[in-house]
């Protein structure tokens, strides 16, 4: 599976409104169970503990059961108000299967 990342900077003020957007990926030739309920998300490597409550909700179809060879989840969270809410600079790191992301890196501004 690939995992993709980016960076962005969001004040503190439109905060509560920030979505992430995961992609996961099966670069495999065979169909492989994605197991998202046991992925985590990392906030500054410390796992996010509510993570378990956004992943456990949200529309499904057979796919995230049993993901085909070249298919794609595409999924998105509200997570503005999971995340810190001091101004600073945070990275995010999702895992799934053992698979690490890239860091996503969030500026929050004043």
């Amino acid at each position: 599976m690939r995992l993709g990342a980016a960076t962005h900077t969001l004040s503190a003020a439109n905060r509560d409104t920030f979505q992430l957007d995961f992609v996961v990926i099966n670069e495999g030739a065979a169909v492989v169970e994605p197991r998202l309920g046991e992925s985590s998300l990392l906030v500054d490597g410390v796992v996010l503990p509510i993570w378990t409550v956004y992943i456990g909700n949200g529309a499904r179809d057979e796919r995230f059961a049993a993901l085909p060879p070249g298919d794609r989840l595409d999924f998105s969270y509200a997570m503005g108000t999971a995340l810190p809410r001091a101004p600073g600079k945070y990275v995010l790191v999702y895992v799934v299967r053992g698979a690490r992301s890239a860091p996503f890196e969030l500026r929050v501004t004043p």
